[in-house]
């Protein structure tokens, strides 16, 4: 007779979901993890690992990139910039060579918070872009 994966689960409940907070983690990671934990040789499918994620509360993602070097105050920094230079109407912009990502970014991973991807592999290319810091592209 097999049991509910979530009433099974009851007991460890709390365990796994404090654990699962301290990383990213795709659906066969964590598949492996309760397995392990487990005895008997009880097999969860992945569809029962998602509906015990998504029951914590967790969300499934694809990871953004975040510029490990932008700090966090970024945004104010700026604001408090443009004010002491008294601009208020004009656009600013950066133009400059882009570099492009290697690989795709189709993973999806379970996490509490929006999944963040901090290493990305680039290439050189001779591609030139805009990016306006305020105000609509021309």
């Amino acid at each position: 007779m097999e049991e509910d994966p979530l009433n099974l689960q009851k007991s460890r409940r709390k365990n796994y979901r404090e654990m699962l907070k301290e990383e990213e983690w795709t659906t066969k990671e964590v598949q492996e993890v309760i397995e392990a934990e487990l005895e008997f040789g009880v097999v969860y499918s992945s569809w029962q690992v998602r509906r015990i994620l998504k029951s914590f509360g967790m969300r499934y993602a694809k990871p953004y990139q975040k510029d490990y070097r932008k700090p966090d105050n970024a945004e104010d920094t700026l604001k408090k910039s443009l004010d002491e230079a008294g601009i208020s109407d004009d656009v600013i912009g950066f133009v400059d060579k882009m570099a492009v990502e290697a690989n795709a970014n189709t993973t999806r991973l379970w996490s509490f918070n929006k999944p963040l991807k901090r290493v990305a592999t680039h290439v050189k290319s001779k591609v030139v872009g805009l990016y306006c810091i305020n105000g609509e592209k021309a």
